[in-house]
């Protein structure tokens, strides 16, 4: 019997015991009309019963939300670093990514400029996604209100990488590659922007090839689908986040 049951039994049993016992009382009075020091001493005793009633069900609702209170703050200790440390930057990340989609499609030609940036967006996407994973605390686990909304989340990511595969059977390995340059190149001290990024590109074989084969992904068709994925993952995502502090803090 979970506890929001008990207290809602004892509840009702308090109301009926109470509504019972004044009643008795009320009867018992009327039926001693002649003794004032017999009546006195069942009002007593039916004071006395109703402040045990009352008293038993205040002691039970306020253990109840002390220990809900105490369950909600455990939760949103556990939760909160996630949300600060890898979610609100992870959808960050796929926003920036969409705009820089929404720009390539919306260009009548997809310049070098374009399609830099779109391969620096895919690194930090993907990097943010990399640290979650390998965070010990994490482990790259969404955790959110349901089971239901964390599979969702989760295969809403998985939809993106399906309509993302900007490199054919290679772009595993080269996410990899740049997730590795994020992981590698981005530190609190001195962030991995995109002016340092482009530099680097000039300079390395591996990430002009990516470059390419980026560019030659980027058609109408390959851009709406990618699209309509990260709008559905960001969506979703914050939605489900926003669930919790309707959850947990309801």
């Amino acid at each position: 019997m979970t506890r929001a049951v008990r207290l809602t039994i004892l509840i009702l049993v308090a109301l009926i015991a109470g509504v019972l016992a004044i009643f008795l009382t009320s009867w018992a009075v009327s039926t001693m009309r002649q003794d004032p020091t017999a009546q006195a001493t069942v009002v007593a005793g039916a004071i006395t019963v109703l402040g045990i009633i009352f008293s038993a069900m205040y002691g039970e609702i306020s253990s109840y939300y002390t220990e809900r209170s105490t369950n909600i703050e455990k939760k949103w200790d556990l939760i909160l670093p996630l949300l600060k440390k890898h979610y609100y930057p992870w959808i960050n990340s796929a926003k920036s990514l969409r705009d820089a989609i929404s720009t390539a499609m919306n260009a009548k030609k997809t310049n070098d400029e374009i399609v830099e940036r779109l391969l620096y967006l895919t690194m930090v996407f993907y990097g943010y996604r990399l640290a979650f994973i390998m965070d010990p605390e994490a482990g790259g686990l969404i955790l959110l209100s349901t089971s239901k909304e964390e599979d969702e989340v989760y295969e809403s990511y998985r939809e993106i990488e399906r309509k993302f595969q900007w490199a054919d059977i290679e772009t595993p390995k080269r996410v990899s590659d740049l997730q590795q340059r994020w992981k590698t190149k981005n530190k609190s001290e001195a962030s991995y922007v995109l002016q340092v990024f482009t530099n680097d590109l000039r300079k390395d074989k591996k990430l002009q090839d990516s470059k390419a084969k980026l560019a030659l992904w980027l058609t109408k068709e390959n851009m709406k689908g990618l699209d309509q994925a990260l709008g559905a993952f960001i969506t979703l995502f914050k939605n489900d986040i926003d669930k919790l502090y309707t959850t947990w803090g309801g």
